[in-house]
């Protein structure tokens, strides 16, 4: 979904709860510079990094946002698009689906960034997660 239907999304929603939900997408760029949601490239101005924003709610992810970074990656590892991908992390309880889950699971707190590595027979990459913003359930 690009990012400006998900502002625009935003704007739609009733509850207090989901507009502080949705407000806190607008700080991004104030935590961490290479998760911002532009596709920011990294020291080397070489290769923007990958970065997709994950809604995550009874150990159910939907991406709602991805940059072309994300979407080479994701073809890097196998998938023939990012659904696939995270089609495999919901489904998935082992190896690094496991680990994903359970750097999620760290991030319990907005601004807390949990960090592991995604193993392939060929790469391993370091993969860092911050939780961006939550309410009670999401």
């Amino acid at each position: 979904m690009p990012e400006e239907e998900l502002s625009q999304e935003r704007d739609n929603f009733e509850s207090v709860e989901e507009r502080a939900f949705f407000s806190g997408f607008n700080h991004i760029n104030v935590l961490d510079p290479y998760l911002e949601t532009r596709d920011r490239l990294d020291n080397n101005f070489e290769n923007p990094r990958p970065n997709p924003i994950f809604i995550v709610q009874s150990q159910q992810a939907k991406l709602v946002y991805c940059n072309s970074a994300f979407r080479s990656w994701t073809g890097r590892l196998g998938y023939a698009d990012t659904e696939a991908f995270v089609k495999n992390c919901k489904g998935a309880a082992a190896g690094n689906y496991s680990r994903f889950w359970t750097a999620i699971d760290q991030c319990k707190q907005v601004k807390e960034i949990s960090q592991f590595d995604w193993i392939t027979d060929q790469e391993q990459f370091k993969i860092c997660l911050q939780l961006i913003s939550k309410t009670d359930t999401t």
